[in-house]
């Protein structure tokens, strides 16, 4: 159908200007993410129309709330910023299923569960490699200060550590009841487990490499100034994980602020662009080990 390839040709659009604007300026313009979600809002609206059925419209709204949830998680915990949040909803709305016109053609191996878990799981994968090919320059760079910095984390960390290295022993019981469940239940251990350990390596870059002192005129929405800001006594703005908002902005400007200091996060919608194509072109990366793993 054309209205799927349109779906597929907006969201690699949108996805692809996103990446450009995010490895090189830090930002996600907003008109991207609006434009996705409000197309596949519509989109999906004219297409229960003109199907008289209401499962389209459904489908997107479905997505782009699951999308809004798992992206409310990540920013309020201040994983990424507004932008990223913004452009996954825009994902949501935009493919929720699989495109039926280009599943016969592809014939991508998808998964028991919903497309848009595909994506977000690929999304996952592709974020954890780019956040370990970056780390591991940056560690070549400053080995000294990463090592005394990583010892730091992982002490902040110990419980995380201890628990998850406790829950190795659900998949070594079912595998001595015989439980054929016990290999589905060791990867998503492991799977579980990379993620944990590649959090706290990108963490231990990040406090190393993404900090920076810059001009209250070059702030954007969302920065994230990392330490109060004082002037003549007086707290100007107190660092919160949702970044700075405009009218934040405007007091630090006229307050005459020199510098602040904010994070830099590393650039998520390249990582979103491929694990979008995998998604599409191949299906569920984890799914396929699984079925291949699993007699």
């Amino acid at each position: 159908m054309i209205s799927d390839l349109l779906f597929v040709s907006i969201a690699i659009f949108g996805t692809l200007v996103g990446s450009i604007t995010d490895l090189k300026e830090r930002i996600v313009p907003n008109w991207i993410s609006y434009l996705m979600i409000i197309f596949g809002l519509t989109g999906h609206l004219l297409l229960s129309i003109l199907s008289r059925g209401f499962w389209p419209l459904l489908n997107s709204l479905i997505g782009a709330g699951v999308f809004f949830g798992i992206a409310s998680i990540m920013f309020y915990t201040g994983a990424w910023g507004g932008g990223d949040t913004k452009l996954l909803i825009g994902l949501g709305a935009l493919l929720p299923v699989y495109p039926l016109a280009l599943q016969s053609w592809l014939n991508p191996r998808l998964a028991i569960w919903p497309f848009m878990f595909t994506m977000w799981i690929n999304v996952l994968i592709f974020g954890a490699i780019m956040g370990i090919g970056y780390g591991i320059y940056v560690l070549a760079k400053n080995w000294r200060r990463f090592s005394r910095e990583i010892k730091q984390i992982i002490h902040n960390y110990k419980w995380y550590i201890h628990l998850i290295t406790a829950m190795a022993a659900i998949p070594i019981a079912l595998f001595f009841l015989k439980l054929e469940i016990y290999v589905l239940v060791g990867l998503i251990w492991i799977v579980c487990s990379v993620f944990f350990y590649t959090f706290i390596f990108t963490k231990s870059v990040e406090n190393i490499s993404m900090y920076k002192l810059i001009s209250p005129q070059q702030l954007t929405e969302g920065d994230w100034i990392v330490e109060k800001v004082i002037s003549n006594n007086k707290v100007l703005y107190r660092p919160e994980r949702t970044g700075v908002t405009l009218n934040n902005i405007r007091k630090l400007i006229n307050s005459g602020i020199r510098f602040v200091k904010i994070k830099e996060g590393l650039p998520m919608i390249p990582a979103f662009l491929v694990g979008l194509i995998t998604s599409i072109l191949f299906g569920d990366i984890l799914f396929a080990i699984f079925t291949a793993v699993i007699p």
